[in-house]
């Protein structure tokens, strides 16, 4: 009687631990589905908040203007981004003389 439970126990784990592993799969998926392509303005993009936004943003595949009041360090975040971005997919930044960055 007490075997089929030990059986039962570690195929319980395993199915479970795979149910989770697809869940997450999906949410990834779904979240990076939702704003691909999708233009975003981060209008302080050089602040705390707004350079994790542009990082989970850049992640899922939007399309970023970055605003700030520090050129320099829009440029370094601007770099940032690009750095582990795909080439063909990044646009190079207007000129000095434009309200952000367009990433």
């Amino acid at each position: 009687m007490a075997l089929p439970f030990v059986m039962v126990l570690p195929l319980l784990i395993v199915v479970s631990a795979g149910v989770y592993y697809i869940y997450n799969e999906i949410i990834l998926f779904m979240s990076k589905s939702l704003v691909r392509n999708k233009v975003v303005v981060i209008t302080d993009a050089v602040s705390g908040v707004g350079t994790e936004c542009s990082r989970l943003f850049h992640k899922g595949g939007a399309r970023l203007i970055l605003c700030g009041t520090s050129w320099d360090k829009l440029e370094s975040l601007y770099d940032s981004l690009t750095n582990d971005a795909d080439p063909k997919e990044v646009r190079k930044p207007k000129s000095h003389k434009s309200a952000g960055l367009v990433v």
